[in-house]
């Protein structure tokens, strides 16, 4: 028995996919230190869910990685997940996954196979399957480039910007009145392709790992 720890939010998770039956579990919170397999079990089965199926999605849990995301000032440009299915995926359950993606991007993207490895890839998105421990590795990832490039351009603005008022305050007076318009107007506009990413790069960011985790547990069967 694994004297491993796990928090609440690996608690719910592990009892998510411990059964699909949505059976209620009693409510309980985890200590500091955590819950170990053992009180998951005892937790589990007062809701009749077996004790191999806690142990199986325990480990499960185990053997993820965390999902990754990648940021440029702070917002959510990139986001990945990469996990290790121990097991291997036929041929069949690869076209299906494909089928999934497709249908949960909304586009037809190119396959590629080298090998052991096979992928699936559109832009920036990619799903990548290769060889791991005991099994295949499913990693997923994606870049928001379009978003990207406006939070890096509504920053370069707004600095600009504010080099252009200060320069109307301190500069020439026969160049004030220049600057400071145009300062204003270039600051303004940064400031809203700032805001729009600011809106925008979360909610995509949440999407696609939400996403992303669809299409792990689908691969885990």
């Amino acid at each position: 028995m694994t004297d491993r720890r796990y928090t609440d939010d690996e608690t719910a998770e592990i009892f998510r996919r411990a059964t699909e039956s949505g059976a209620s579990l009693p409510s309980r919170h985890a200590a500091e230190i955590g819950f170990s397999l053992r009180e998951l079990q005892d937790i589990g089965r007062e809701a009749g869910i077996a004790d191999e199926s806690v142990a199986l999605a325990a480990r499960s849990i185990d053997h993820r990685e965390p999902a990754r995301t990648a940021r440029v000032l702070g917002l959510p440009i990139g986001v990945g997940n990469s996990v290790e299915l121990e097991r291997h995926l036929t041929d069949a359950e690869w076209d299906a996954l494909v089928v999934a993606a497709r249908d949960a991007f909304n586009a037809s993207g190119r396959l590629r196979v080298e090998g052991s490895f096979r992928q699936w890839t559109n832009g920036n998105l990619q799903m990548l399957l290769e060889p791991g421990d005991g099994g295949h590795r499913l990693t997923l990832r994606t870049r928001n480039a379009n978003l990207q490039a406006q939070v890096v351009g509504g920053s370069a603005a707004l600095a600009l910007g504010g080099l252009m008022l200060f320069g109307s305050v301190f500069g020439p007076a026969a160049t004030t009145q220049g600057l400071l318009t145009g300062g204003a107007m270039i600051a303004t506009a940064g400031a809203a392709f700032l805001a729009i990413a600011l809106v925008r790069l979360p909610i995509w960011a949440r999407r696609r790992q939400e996403q992303f985790r669809a299409l792990i547990d689908r691969a885990r069967g």
